[in-house]
């Protein structure tokens, strides 16, 4: 990502590393559709604002809809990023999965055996014992692999300090890249097109609050719940967020209907 792209949103510009793959990806698609819809609903709007012969009135309802198009597919491609997001994390989970899955997802009495033993070992060693097994474990992580895995599926988080959980996480998600290496380029291909999708979509918003000033995020908070994308609307603003606007909206209906 040693060059950079330019793209014009609105009367801005902003930048983006050049992704090999991006813009094919599900992620690049997402946020051009949701640039262009910025750009085509800006430039649709000031054309009806200089249009002489339309009220002011005239002008209001023909704004509404294409505003409302623009926050409409906005939502949806934001929703597509979020999805995208979420497989990418089931494919590094996958990646990176401590049980076996083939031939046999489920672990042997044996393999429990061993593992038993092996964190067995590991809580008899005192704090020398343990920095000497982690050096040798660290010198052929591929012998120790079993060892490794053993450890770091302990049921007892007591059983590992943060510092030989976090030696032996690396170890094993080094062994699993390298036994996986295309798999491994697409977990990283799939979180760099993500960053760099995400950043595009907070920027778009920005964007089109400073071109839109009747919009902001309030508003189109409320604007997709009432149309009810709430997944869009989770994707954009958060759970937490949603969920109080939720029951803000809720005790607003209950009083309404206290006082009809």
């Amino acid at each position: 990502m040693d060059h950079e792209i330019k793209l014009k949103i609105a009367s801005h510009t902003v930048t983006r590393p050049d992704s090999p793959g991006f813009d094919e990806s599900p992620v690049g698609v997402a946020a051009a559709v949701a640039v262009d819809a910025l750009n085509e609903a800006t430039a649709a709007r000031q054309a009806v604002l200089n249009d002489p012969l339309l009220s002011n009135e005239g002008k209001r309802r023909k704004i509404v809809p294409i505003e409302d198009a623009l926050w409409t597919t906005y939502g949806r491609q934001a929703e597509a990023v979020t999805a995208f997001g979420q497989a990418a994390d089931a494919r590094e989970a996958h990646l990176y999965r401590l049980l076996p899955v083939a031939p046999d997802p489920a672990m042997t009495p044996y393999d429990i055996a061993l593992d038993a033993e092996t964190r067995g070992w590991w809580r008899g060693l005192d704090a020398d014992g343990r920095s000497k097994a982690l050096k040798a474990i660290r010198a052929d992580d591929k012998a120790h692999a079993g060892a490794i895995r053993a450890l770091l599926r302990t049921p007892v988080p007591l059983d590992l300090a943060d510092h030989e959980t976090r030696i032996l996480r690396e170890m094993f998600e080094d062994s699993r890249r390298l036994a996986n290496p295309e798999e491994a380029a697409r977990v990283d291909m799939d979180r760099e097109h993500l960053a760099i999708a995400e950043r595009l979509i907070a920027q778009i918003r920005g964007i089109g609050f400073a071109a839109l000033p009747d919009w902001n995020a309030g508003r189109l908070l409320t604007f997709l719940l009432d149309k009810g994308m709430d997944s869009a609307a989770v994707a954009i603003f958060g759970a937490a967020d949603v969920a109080k606007a939720q029951q803000q909206r809720k005790a607003r209906a209950r009083v309404q209907k206290l006082a009809a």
